[in-house]
């Protein structure tokens, strides 16, 4: 994944071989893995960048605790590297009283 941002980079990714992150986040839900492992970054982002790019376009909070999108993205950049998580599913809904009288 060479590319982040500039959508303008998407052609010269296709172009030289490479991937834009925009690419792949449109085919993201076809995954049915958990965990993805990203290298090859450009040298024009910082390491910073890259993780809160990663982490703003493919890890959004999930619909619900059902929702099985990926979950982990481990990053490699130069001799550093970060496991981005996405963050938890939001809390089941608290169960309704019923305003009707129970049977005994």
């Amino acid at each position: 994944c060479t590319f982040l941002g500039d959508t303008s980079a998407e052609s010269k990714a296709d172009e030289t071989g490479h991937l834009h992150l925009n690419q792949l986040a449109r085919r993201m839900h076809r995954f049915v893995n958990s965990s993805l492992v990203l290298t090859h970054f450009s040298a024009r982002y910082s390491f910073q960048y890259i993780q809160d790019t990663l982490t703003r376009q493919l890890l959004p909070p999930p619909h619900d605790a059902n929702d099985e999108a990926v979950r982990r993205i481990f990053m490699a950049y130069g001799d550093r590297w970060a496991a981005l998580t996405r963050p938890p599913s939001p809390p089941a809904p608290p169960a309704v009283a019923s305003d009707k009288p129970t049977q005994s």
